[in-house]
């Protein structure tokens, strides 16, 4: 069956038109996106700086809280948090802050910079390492910095780079044994370009020193000891018109295949690369100028030992690749036997299909089957954000967990077990009509997803994936940050005030087990208009 007429055939049932959007600015497409924070064009001017030391004051005014613990107490840990304005009006002379909050509420700052108005980041959902040692973070506004920072010691900046770097999904990486990590280093204003490409980097996790670095590519798989990644060469006029599949060994690489546009006047938007057992699979956005101008996905395998590329399949989609949006990713499952791979479903320019292929059926592709466990609207990674939460792997890489929306706005939580593609997905609704999804996390060993779901007033849930039970620990009026260690969780509630009226978002820590909780951080009025937040990054 092909997936076209998948997603054409969940269209007609629910009475939505699907639409191709040829439009490549990060702007929302829905009443959902419309909801999300608009970014700023500007980009802030700082230079961030590492503090090897407890930090002398504030050089200048803030309202964000001083150092209360000495650097030698910042190795019992706590919740790595960002801490800067909420809807403050006037940023000018304004400082954040990266800071461990102790689960006394004690405070120690570790870096200090210019508040842009846009909270520090984990850099995509697998911004920790294998071993749980490393998490990389972003510190800036469409333009900012990487920092790499390991166990509660203080964070190393690596260097400058897009928002868009730390997007998701493929974006930023370690190898499997996490000796190595990567990242897509995007050229300035990437978001807004035909295709998205930049300077791959890599790095040694002991050293954190960049080991190798490689030009205009637009994807990558990180193996411990190599690389595969997908080079895109433009025209004059900036439009990708030819490719190659590029092969590191560690120290020399050499091109596998080139592909070329299957027909004159036509181009590549898009691609994506995965390697299961050493052989790359691509994904390929291609779209044309003429007769049939929709965008269309290319699946193509290559060959290392032959040096040949091989086009498995293809079909047209409702809507298109778009740079500001994660929406061309490729997965495989832990046993090695499926391929996932996602295609822009035109409802929105951030949702998706997602489809899986066995790898077994790529010997004889005429008889490729192609199984779609979510048909449409997964909400996948956008530049300009979205109210409910992207996308989020299990530690051990078993099941996918993402937020499914309707046109009716009747959103709900799937997960995915990924060594089982027929299977249906675990599905859990986010209550009433409108009710929302925006922040889930997995245990460390990958036994139960915890996460937030209602309306203004909402509850934490935890979801044991092996029976499928769902209980629910405390209600509040959480939104959208949550991050989870053992039996605690730090996540953000809304409190009101009455007199005057007013409204805040405070850090509060909770028992996963009883549900009882406290405050760790309260926000307070900033003069002038707005307040303080501390948001959770992770826990150190």
């Amino acid at each position: 069956m092909k997936l076209f007429l998948v997603l054409i055939s969940f269209a007609l049932l629910t009475g939505c038109q699907l639409t191709q959007s040829g439009d490549a600015t990060p702007v929302p497409t829905d009443a959902e996106s419309a909801t999300a924070e608009a970014t700023e064009a500007a980009t802030p001017d700082f230079q961030p700086e590492v503090v090897t030391e407890e930090p002398d004051p504030f050089a200048t005014p803030t309202d964000a809280p001083r150092v209360t613990l000495a650097p030698s107490d910042v190795l019992l840990g706590g919740v790595l948090a960002w801490i800067g304005g909420d809807g403050v009006i006037n940023l000018s002379g304004r400082t954040a802050q990266i800071a461990l909050i102790g689960t006394d509420g004690a405070i120690s700052t570790l870096l200090e910079f210019p508040d842009t108005g846009r909270p520090a980041a984990a850099c995509g959902e697998r911004a920790t390492s294998p071993d749980g040692q490393l998490f990389a973070f972003y510190v800036g506004d469409d333009r900012g910095a990487l920092y790499m920072m390991r166990g509660a010691q203080p964070p190393v900046a690596l260097g400058e780079i897009e928002y868009l770097a730390c997007l998701g999904m493929g974006t930023f990486r370690y190898s499997p044994a996490g000796g190595r990590f990567a990242y897509l280093d995007y050229v300035f204003g990437a978001a807004l370009n035909d295709f998205a490409d930049g300077v791959l980097r890599i790095y040694d996790s002991t050293s954190l020193a960049q080991v190798a670095s490689f030009e205009d590519v637009v994807a990558y798989d990180l193996g411990d000891n190599d690389a595969a990644f997908l080079r895109f060469y433009a025209s004059a006029e900036g439009i990708a018109d030819e490719a190659a599949v590029i092969f590191w060994d560690g120290a020399n690489e050499r091109e596998l295949a080139t592909l070329l546009p299957t027909e004159e006047g036509c181009r590549f938007t898009s691609g994506q690369i995965v390697r299961v057992g050493g052989d790359p699979l691509l994904v390929m956005g291609h779209r044309c100028t003429r007769g049939d101008t929709t965008t269309h996905w290319q699946l193509y395998s290559v060959s290392v030992e032959e040096g040949s590329v091989t086009l498995i399949d293809s079909d047209s989609q409702p809507g298109s690749f778009v740079t500001f949006a994660r929406t061309n990713v490729m997965f495989s499952s832990p046993d090695g036997e499926t391929v996932y791979f996602t295609v822009p479903d035109g409802v929105t320019a951030y949702t998706v299909a997602v489809a899986a292929i066995q790898l077994s059926q790529l010997a004889e592709p005429a008889s490729l089957s192609i199984v779609v466990p979510v048909a449409r609207q997964a909400v996948f990674p956008n530049y300009s954000g979205t109210t409910n939460a992207a996308p989020r792997f299990a530690p051990d890489g078993r099941w996918l967990a993402a937020v499914v929306t309707s046109p009716d706005g009747d959103n709900q939580l799937v997960l995915m077990e990924l060594d089982a593609p027929e299977d249906a997905p675990l599905t859990v609704g986010a209550g009433a009509r409108g009710d929302l999804i925006p922040a889930f996390a997995f245990s460390a060993l990958s036994e139960r997803l915890y996460y937030v779901a209602g309306g203004d007033d909402n509850a934490l849930y935890a979801l044991d994936l092996a029976s499928g039970a769902e209980r629910r620990i405390t209600r509040g009026q959480f939104v959208d940050a949550l991050v989870v260690q053992g039996d605690r969780a730090a996540v953000l509630e809304r409190r009101l005030e009455e007199q005057p009226p007013a409204e805040f978002v405070d850090l509060v820590l909770v028992n996963l087990g009883d549900g009882s909780r406290r405050i760790v951080f309260r926000s307070e009025p900033v003069a002038g208009g707005g307040s303080t937040i501390a948001v959770p990054l992770t826990w150190r």
